[in-house]
């Protein structure tokens, strides 16, 4: 009797423990909640998937019903020519022309198009974010889709003109296509104004990293910033190191001038804001429950900003900010980029969307991650510009979200394949990139972006103190009671 007592015993035992194995990680949180019902799957990278017989990584595909959609148009409201490097062109592209960028939009847009019996089209306006907001509120928006800075989520979320994008069917967050990091980032108070795949490349194009010469470095005898950065070394203090070490008056004139003298670092003044993220701080943290805390008033971010400040005011450095009026024309256009071009700047700190500019640039140049705050520190962290990167978001006015999920899910997949490996791979890595290291030097940065809630929120005015280069504790003080009053209010408006 008591061998059978043990048996059941060691039985129950056995079916408790495979119970406890099949139910591991089924707690829900509001991360893990799939749009399109049941728990979301853990993600995975294209490497953990089966591979094809030749090697190559088998590709994914979107979950989604075969649908027709009898020759509907798709309208995406986006960014024109005034915004320079900055012009959208990811979504639309009118025919082949043997660039690879807009080749590979019109390949993808053609499949897509052919597979769901729809048309793709595009209106660029100057200000999509500011546009919008009057057709909102007609009820009258032509657009299913609007591309736009993610700085606009504060201001059409507060005014209840965007969808939520985790309500949205057949959008699947987990997959390949969308960026995991940046799907948290964005997500505020478990919803989702805004975010960002594959579909786009404007993300990418507003990501900052640091160019530099190599041949000044050379000239100088300084050290290979690669491996600085290999080795955990390439921190605020060495690149204030060497920036400083390079300021020469070439036309002995005794004044320094962007046209016509040597500078170690050219910058502006959203970079003082560039070189705090760089050093693992942010204006404003997510707290349990994914909501704001202001987080910039502790002993690192102040630190990192006054180090940052210091540089921007050296002798060694030229602002944009500073040689406004000064040069003929743009100060960027005008004065920064062609005396980088010309080998009279060692650092520039900028967005992707520069480095095309600079193909042609005779002397070499690299590509580096964003200075750490020291050796201690474990990642090297970069954000995109709050004012000139790129995000999708759809307006509340769109009538149909079940075909919107299934077109934009759809678009997001095929670009994994198709307009990302031809801006990532071809376009940045192999066309524009002068070296290998530069090539491992953009996983590195696009591997470590995060996105500032602070900056894109701006509680209180602390990103325009931050880059006002000014005093920071007093103007802290001055601002906290009005940054907590603007999170409540937010925090209030997501609870509606």
């Amino acid at each position: 009797m008591k061998k059978l007592i043990y048996i059941a015993v060691a039985l129950l035992v056995f079916f408790v423990l495979i119970c406890l194995l099949s139910c591991g990680g089924s707690d829900k949180n509001i991360e893990n909640i799939n749009p399109n019902g049941g728990d979301v799957p853990e993600i995975s990278s294209e490497s953990d998937n089966e591979n094809e017989p030749d090697g190559t990584a088998k590709r994914l595909y979107p979950d989604l019903p075969d649908m027709q959609f009898d020759g509907y148009e798709m309208n995406f409201l986006v960014r024109n020519e005034k915004h320079m490097i900055f012009v959208s062109k990811d979504i639309y592209a009118e025919a082949e022309n043997g660039d690879t960028i807009n080749d590979a939009v019109y390949r993808r847009n053609k499949i897509i198009e052919d597979k769901y019996n729809i048309r793709i089209s595009a209106e660029a306006v100057e200000n999509p974010g500011t546009f919008i907001q009057k057709l909102v509120n007609s009820g009258d928006c032509p657009y299913d889709v609007m591309i736009e800075a993610t700085m606009m989520s504060a201001t059409l979320s507060s005014k209840n003109m965007l969808v939520d994008m985790k309500t949205m069917p057949y959008l699947d967050f987990t997959k390949l296509w969308w960026d995991q990091t940046l799907t948290k980032e964005l997500t505020i108070g478990g919803k989702l104004f805004c975010n960002v795949s594959d579909l786009i490349i404007a993300d990418k194009d507003g990501t900052w990293g640091c160019l530099f010469n190599k041949n000044i470095l050379q000239d100088y005898g300084l050290e290979d910033p690669y491996k600085l950065v290999a080795d955990g070394k390439w921190t605020i203090d060495k690149f204030s190191e060497m920036s400083k070490s390079v300021s020469v008056d070439l036309n002995g004139d005794g004044k320094y001038y962007v046209l016509d003298d040597m500078f170690g670092y050219a910058t502006e003044n959203y970079n003082i804001f560039i070189m705090t993220v760089g050093a693992g701080c942010r204006l404003a943290e997510k707290d349990e429950n994914d909501l704001p805390v202001m987080s910039a008033n502790n002993q690192r971010f102040l630190t990192a900003y006054e180090k940052a400040v210091e540089i921007d005011k050296d002798i060694s450095t030229v602002n944009a900010a500073r040689i406004t009026g000064v040069v003929a024309s743009d100060p960027f256009y005008g004065g920064i980029i062609p005396s980088f071009d010309d080998g009279r700047i060692m650092f520039y700190i900028g967005s992707m969307a520069l480095v095309p500019l600079f193909r042609g640039m005779e002397q070499d140049f690299g590509i580096l991650p964003i200075p750490k705050f020291d050796e201690a520190q474990e990642k090297y962290y970069t954000t995109m510009s709050v004012y000139n990167n790129g995000a999708i978001y759809i307006p509340t006015t769109n009538e149909n979200l079940e075909r919107t999920g299934i077109l934009i899910e759809a678009l997001s997949a095929e670009s994994r394949y198709t307009l990302h490996p031809a801006y990532y791979d071809v376009t940045l890595k192999t066309k524009l990139s002068r070296d290998d290291e530069s090539s491992a030097m953009l996983d590195i940065l696009f591997s470590n972006r995060i996105i500032d809630v602070g900056a894109t929120y701006n509680f209180g005015g602390i990103l325009d103190l931050v880059m006002s280069g000014k005093e920071f504790v007093s103007g802290y003080e001055k601002l906290e009671a009005k940054a907590n009053t603007a999170i409540q209010k937010l925090i209030d408006e997501l609870e509606r």
